[in-house]
């Protein structure tokens, strides 16, 4: 079974976009993924997170694997679970 490299990106990209619109249905998602963003790969702190997104938004993207939590030298941050959601997230805002 010999699948093009393209052919499998594109299905991974449209998988993710799938998971992505589930997830963005509430406008506190939406905002909470515009923060993490707008951070540059840096991640911003947890605490922030759940000031701006409600309990349940925050659990649907963690659930979803929209973003990861991790410990830093600064404390807890929030970050992309991966590049290819913040791809595709890149594409969904142009």
């Amino acid at each position: 079974m010999n699948v093009s490299f393209k052919k499998t990106s594109k299905e991974l990209m449209n998988k993710e976009r799938e998971k992505l619109m589930d997830v963005c249905k509430s406008a506190s998602a939406r905002k909470a993924i515009d923060v993490v963003e707008s951070s540059s790969g840096q991640g911003i702190p947890l605490l922030k997170l759940i000031s701006i997104c409600s309990e349940k938004d925050m659990a649907a993207l963690l659930k979803f694997d929209i973003i990861r939590i991790r410990r830093t030298s600064r404390g807890m941050t929030v970050v992309f679970e991966s590049k290819l959601t913040e791809n595709v997230i890149r594409k969904l805002a142009e």
